[in-house]
């Protein structure tokens, strides 16, 4: 990643240091090795001060609000009654100007959309050298976005699905995942049923199905549709 920023925060993103001039940072993950290991290589770098630590959401709620650190860091899985998304939501209604990275073993898609939907500046795994922890903490204190290989791959796959399809392949698409035939989704765009199975041939060649099944699928993976609403 090798960002070339200083440590000062002044590059438009959020400039809080403490009494010493380090950018105080909150570590939540529910392993002690790991939050060991994250403090270690931050304070080492002599730029970062760690100011809390948490092991479940509801206890970084509270640390949050008494140590007002200018980043967290988290893992997406969390003991407890607030989940890391939950958590991220809280912060984001609760201090907006509070940078969030995850650095988390979880890279599945599904965990990956859910955690940008809530908000955060940045996905990193656990898998990621300390050099780039470093780097993307201060890229997201710079009011960057910072992302992993991995996660990057992700959100390019994703991406690049929904600028395959239409708008109204898009609606049919949804339609199916209702379980919707194709009488009915022709009766409610107020179009053929030909129409309607055009729209299907063009969505299975654009998705690379072989199938209405196996299209309706691929969409829910990628979050373009919701099945059973």
């Amino acid at each position: 990643m090798g960002t070339k920023n200083r440590a000062d925060g002044r590059a438009g993103g959020v400039s809080a240091t403490n009494e010493r001039g380090l950018h105080p940072v909150l570590l939540i993950d529910p392993h002690p090795i790991v939050r060991f290991g994250v403090r270690r290589a931050l304070e080492e770098t002599g730029v970062f001060k760690v100011v809390g630590e948490a092991d479940t959401g509801d206890r970084a709620l509270s640390l949050v609000k008494e140590t007002k650190p200018t980043v967290v860091t988290l893992e997406v899985q969390l003991p407890g009654q607030t989940s890391g998304i939950e958590l991220v939501r809280a912060l984001r209604r609760a201090q907006p100007e509070l940078r969030v990275l995850v650095l988390s073993g979880l890279g599945q898609d599904m965990h990956v959309r859910r955690m940008l939907e809530a908000g955060v500046d940045g996905y990193l795994l656990k898998s990621t050298d300390t050099r780039e922890v470093i780097d993307s903490l201060l890229a997201i204190i710079s009011g960057r976005t910072v992302f992993s290989a991995g996660v990057k791959r992700y959100l390019i796959r994703d991406t690049a699905t929904r600028l395959v399809l239409t708008n109204r392949q898009m609606e049919i698409l949804q339609q199916i995942a209702e379980g919707k035939l194709n009488d009915e989704i022709a009766s409610s765009l107020g179009v053929s049923v030909k129409a309607v199975q055009m729209h299907l041939t063009a969505i299975y060649a654009n998705l690379g199905a072989r199938s209405r099944t196996e299209a309706l699928v691929m969409a829910a993976r990628s979050g373009l549709v919701s099945i059973g609403t």
